[in-house]
């Protein structure tokens, strides 16, 4: 068994090696065989009845070939430019800006990464700042040195976790200043 998944993975890496298909800016090309990418365009995703649940802009956005392991998991990656994300409405919808980024899809899985200078913004006046962000449908993770700001308080720490449809954060080794007064 272990054989047969080397072989897959050989063959898949010698077809992604070929001349990359380029769609048009309009569309994206999902092809198993081959890399696909564009420039300037948008990926979206909407629910049942056609509300937007998210959608990401980018300079540019390249769709790697699947990755597969031997337990049958298939994951695609799709790799972002400098890119923006918005996500959800209301008090908790949340946009995010980074120099580059992801998107990996699984079966039940949707994770969307940003990496350098990440810059978020929700709804309800929190911003936060970090070098990288990962964000899973319900809760925005920050795994590294983070900024959050709102209107006279800087709290600084190294994690957190942001759940922007609850307006609530949790951040680990919190120091801060709150309307001149520091913690």
């Amino acid at each position: 068994m272990k054989w047969y998944c080397i072989l897959i993975v050989a063959i898949l890496i010698s077809i992604s090696c070929g001349k990359p298909e380029i769609p048009n800016s309009n569309s994206m090309i999902k092809s198993e065989q081959a890399v696909s990418s564009a420039t300037n365009a948008q990926l979206e995703e909407r629910d049942t009845d056609g509300h937007l649940l998210w959608i990401i802009s980018s300079q540019r956005i390249e769709e790697k070939a699947d990755i597969i392991n031997c337990d049958s998991v298939q994951m695609n990656v799709t790799s972002l430019g400098a890119a923006s994300f918005s996500h959800g409405s209301g008090s908790g919808a949340m946009n995010a800006y980074a120099k580059r980024g992801e998107i990996i899809q699984g079966t039940d899985t949707k994770i969307v990464k940003l990496f350098g200078n990440v810059h978020i913004t929700m709804e309800n006046g929190w911003q936060a700042e970090g070098a990288a962000m990962e964000w899973d449908g319900r809760i925005v993770r920050i795994d590294s040195n983070v900024i959050i700001y709102r209107t006279g308080m800087v709290i600084h720490g190294n994690r957190a976790i942001i759940e922007p449809n609850r307006n609530h954060f949790t951040l680990m080794n919190a120091k801060g200043q709150f309307e001149g007064v520091k913690m």
